[in-house]
């Protein structure tokens, strides 16, 4: 049953990231950078508060790792997730503005 529960949060959070991406790219109509950016940021954000939501249950709970780890996790994490959520939208985004078409704000 975890495995489901795993497989589900990361499909969900794909879906997340790739409707984010499609509203800041085709609906706002941003440029490639500043889509990269606002999806990253949104990733970052998503990562910190699970990095404090880890934080507090380690904190209520008797947990086999040192809470300093848990401190680092706070800033860790925001920067693990968001480099990788940046490059690639910014990927993404570069290449789909080469390609002519409608946009759905049109």
């Amino acid at each position: 049953m975890r495995f489901a529960w795993r497989l589900g949060a990361w499909v969900t959070c794909g879906v997340v990231y790739v409707a984010h991406f499609a509203y800041e790219h085709f609906r706002l109509r941003n440029s490639p950078f500043a889509t990269a950016w606002h999806v990253a940021m949104a990733v970052a954000l998503g990562a910190f508060f699970l990095a404090v939501a880890a934080t507090v249950h380690a904190a209520m709970v008797s947990s086999h790792a040192p809470l300093w780890q848990f401190l680092i996790a706070l800033v860790a994490w925001p920067i693990i997730t968001a480099v990788p959520a940046f490059v690639v939208a910014l990927a993404i985004a570069a290449v789909l503005v080469r390609f002519p078409g409608k946009r759905l704000a049109e």
